[in-house]
């Protein structure tokens, strides 16, 4: 059973034996390419993305939506009743499949008795501190902080650090809330200047 995790990059450094047993007590929600949820959809449960991309979006004042973080295979969407984030406003915000996905959520019970063991409460600690606290910080910072290259460089850069199959122009322009025209033009420019940052073909 425990298998069914063993590339995982959250569940991988855990014991076979907690892998099994996260794997007997978890179900897997599938969701297509380009639907939207609702971050409240995994309110109270502790859930992974075991397959796909899944990209958090909010709202600004005058409604318009922009990109605020990425998750690729092994990212933790939910700590569920863990950690108490549920009160916090970002709590509402929208997540976009931007490929076919796969969510495992599993059972908050047995996940409770799991957090107090040492070995998985650093796993998912440690998957915090990565995907929620420092990807998301240079996310921000790249793409909201900087000029189209920086943006689009680094939305290149993680898709092939993440495996993440190529994507469109108009999905890369999303994740960097950039124009279409402006991410062609610039991946053009990355190609010449950078070309090890796209996939072998």
């Amino acid at each position: 059973m425990a298998n069914e995790f063993k590339d995982n990059p959250f569940f991988a450094p855990l014991p076979v034996s907690m892998r099994d047993r996260l794997c007997a007590n978890c179900r897997f929600y599938r969701y297509a390419k380009g639907q939207r949820l609702n971050y409240r959809y995994w309110e109270q449960q502790v859930a992974v993305l075991e397959e796909g991309l899944l990209v958090f979006t909010d709202t600004d004042e005058n409604g318009q939506m922009t990109t605020s973080g990425l998750s690729a295979r092994g990212g933790l969407i939910s700590p569920g009743p863990l950690i108490d984030i549920w009160g916090m406003p970002t709590a509402d915000r929208d997540v976009l499949c931007f490929l076919d996905c796969t969510v495992a959520v599993f059972d908050t019970a047995v996940v409770q008795t799991l957090s107090k063991e040492l070995v998985f409460i650093r796993a998912l600690y440690d998957n915090i501190l990565q995907h929620c606290v420092a990807e998301k910080q240079e996310f921000l910072r790249c793409v909201g902080g900087h000029d189209s290259y920086t943006a689009v460089r680094y939305i290149l850069d993680w898709c092939r650090k993440n495996q993440i199959p190529p994507l469109t122009h108009e999905q890369m322009a999303a994740m960097c809330n950039r124009s279409r025209p402006t991410v062609t033009q610039t991946l053009h420019t990355i190609l010449m200047r950078e070309p090890e940052l796209y996939p072998a073909s």
